[in-house]
């Protein structure tokens, strides 16, 4: 059973590592063309389909006309007396271990016995790595969360006008923290909207309103808990290297989508820079799953800033996400030929006779 899933998971990353391949070199050119938003759920499709096991039917049993002589052969051996119908000589005996070392032949228990380690060390490794991740997440979060307090009236105005613009009728909970360097939003089933202190700062005060809507973009589109989705998919793949494409690419168009519906509604392209510049410049590396992060990866921000100030007009890409969703949907239908052609030949030849 654990054998038959981690090949049927095995041929679907074959599958999905040249998906995630093309559309990472084919990254820069779609992002010329079309929204952040359709790459983000072109890496969503992706991560759903490789959370489903190829499905690997059996084929359909072969059908043969037997001949009339062969039959009545049958029914005349049926017929004969137990002493002469003993045919215990005529069936070959299963080979011993020294008739396989003469022939040179394996033992079928020596092809089998690899396959189980194999999956064996497979799923324990997928188990450990999802355990570690899940709980370095909750001891991260039980650190942080001691230093929350309350947010200030400032913080509340501008959270519930940020959410009315964006039409959330169902505000998260949102507090100020001393340690963390970068806004987020923490938790996949209830998330946090955490702000850090430092916002209270004059300074830092014409920058709260970008930062609230695009946390609260995350927030609505429920990236916390895609992010979650990715850590599994990560577990299940962790030897494909489509798994950890997939999982970073996915944060990376989640951020860019977020800029994108942030710009739309009017706000200041070059406060939302300056906003994202003061972030970045205290941001400790990539944030912990399942948050989200208004700047976390220094390498990254470069290609923020040159879609913030790119004035050339983008579609949609509805029909790029379409496109992806068929291919991988004959993924799935390709295993599924070979078993109809082998029963209408069946079929066939059953008719005939």
């Amino acid at each position: 059973m654990l054998e038959n899933l981690m090949f049927r998971f095995a041929q679907t990353g074959a599958w999905s590592l040249l998906a995630a391949l093309a559309l990472l070199v084919l990254t820069p050119l779609f992002l010329q063309r079309y929204r952040a938003s359709a790459l983000r759920w072109m890496w969503i499709i992706l991560a759903v389909r490789m959370l489903i096991p190829a499905i690997v039917p059996e084929r359909a049993p072969l059908l043969l006309p037997v001949p009339v002589q062969v039959t009545q052969a049958v029914k005349d051996t049926q017929t004969l007396p137990e002493e002469d119908s003993d045919t215990s000589g005529l069936l070959p005996d299963e080979p011993s271990p020294a008739q396989n070392e003469e022939t040179g032949r394996a033992p079928v228990g020596f092809i089998q016995k690899p396959v189980k380690i194999t999956a064996a060390i497979w799923m324990s490794a997928a188990c450990l790595m999802f355990l570690t991740e899940t709980c370095r997440y909750f001891v991260w979060r039980r650190r942080v969360m001691r230093w929350n307090r309350m947010p200030s009236a400032r913080l509340c105005t501008e959270t519930e006008s940020a959410a009315a613009g964006l039409g959330i009728r169902k505000i998260p909970d949102v507090r100020e923290n001393e340690v963390v360097r970068t806004p987020m939003t923490i938790g996949w089933l209830r998330p946090v909207l955490l702000i850090p202190a430092s916002f209270a700062d004059e300074e830092k005060r014409a920058f709260l309103r970008p930062v609230i809507l695009h946390e609260l973009t995350h927030y609505r589109r429920r990236d916390t808990l895609l992010r979650f989705v990715m850590l599994i998919v990560r577990c299940i793949h962790w030897y494909n290297p489509a798994a950890w494409i997939l999982e970073r690419q996915f944060e990376r168009s989640a951020e860019l989508a977020c800029d994108e519906t942030v710009l739309a509604l009017d706000v200041s392209r070059r406060a939302y820079a300056d906003a994202l510049m003061s972030v970045v410049r205290s941001a400790e590396g990539r944030c912990v799953i399942p948050t989200t992060c208004f700047a976390s990866e220094k390498r990254f921000v470069r290609q923020r800033f040159s879609a913030l100030f790119s004035a050339a007009p983008k579609q949609k890409g509805r029909a790029a996400v379409l496109l992806l969703c068929f291919a991988l949907l004959g993924t799935v239908l390709v295993a599924c030929v070979p078993t109809a052609s082998a029963a209408s030949e069946s079929s066939a030849l059953a008719a005939k006779e």
